[in-house]
C-alpha cells in the first residue's frame, strides 16, 4: 500500500511538472489581422512585427479544392482587418505560429469547423469540442459538407482521391499572380482577384 501511495505521489508531482511547464511556455500575440492567405492561415501585425499564423486543430481546404475559396472568404469577413488574439506554443516546421484565434472571446478555430469551412485536424488532436462541431456540421452538411463526398485536405495535399474524384492537371481551379511584388489569388472562373484584405498602406 505504501508503494502504491509513493507511486501516486509521484503521479501528482510529474502532472503538476507538466502542467506547469505547459504553462511556462505558452504565449498570447495580439494585434491586426493584415492578411488572410486561406481558411486556415493569416498574418498578425503587431506594431511593426508581423507574425505568420497557422490556425491550430483545424485543416481548411486548399484554395484548389472545392470550398477552398469560400472558406478563405469566410475567414477573411470574419476577422480581416480586425484585432485578435492569438494563444500559442510552438511553431510548425515552416516558422508559422500555430495557435488559436480569438475575436471578442469567440474561438474562430472551432466556428470555422462548425460553420463548415474547416475540418478538424484529427491527424494531430482529439479536442473532443472541435470533434463534434465536425460532426455537427456534418449533419447539418453546412460549407463543404454540402457537397458530395468531400475529400479532405489532409488526403488532397496528397493525391490521394477517391475513384474518378482526381481533378485534372489543367483544370486551372487556382491562379496565382504576382502583382506589385506580391502573389495574388485569382478566381480562374472570372478572372478577377478574390477579394481578401487589401494590402496594408
Amino acid at each position: 500500500m505504501e508503494k502504491w501511495n509513493n507511486y501516486c505521489n509521484k503521479c501528482a508531482v510529474l502532472a503538476v511538472a507538466v502542467i506547469a511547464a505547459w504553462v511556462a511556455g505558452a504565449a498570447t500575440l495580439e494585434g491586426k489581422v493584415t492578411r488572410v492567405a486561406d481558411g486556415d492561415t493569416i498574418r498578425v501585425t503587431d506594431g511593426e512585427r508581423r507574425y505568420q499564423v497557422r490556425l491550430e486543430r483545424i485543416d481548411a481546404p486548399e484554395l484548389r479544392q472545392d470550398y477552398g475559396y469560400e472558406a478563405t472568404v469566410y475567414l477573411d469577413k470574419r476577422i480581416g482587418g480586425k484585432t485578435v488574439k492569438v494563444e500559442w506554443q510552438k511553431k510548425d516546421p515552416y516558422g508559422r505560429i500555430l495557435g488559436i484565434v480569438y475575436l471578442d472571446g469567440v474561438d474562430i478555430n472551432l466556428e470555422m469547423v462548425a460553420t463548415g469551412n474547416a475540418w478538424h485536424y484529427a491527424h494531430f488532436d482529439n479536442t473532443p469540442e472541435y470533434a463534434e462541431a465536425e460532426k455537427s456540421a456534418r449533419a447539418a452538411r453546412l460549407g463543404l459538407w454540402s457537397g458530395e463526398s468531400p475529400i479532405s485536405p489532409y488526403d488532397f495535399r496528397r493525391g490521394r482521391f477517391p475513384e474518378g474524384k482526381a481533378p485534372p492537371k489543367d483544370s486551372g481551379v487556382i491562379a496565382i499572380k504576382m502583382v506589385d511584388g506580391k502573389p495574388v489569388v485569382f478566381d480562374p472562373a472570372t478572372g478577377k482577384p478574390i477579394p481578401l484584405l487589401p494590402a496594408e498602406k
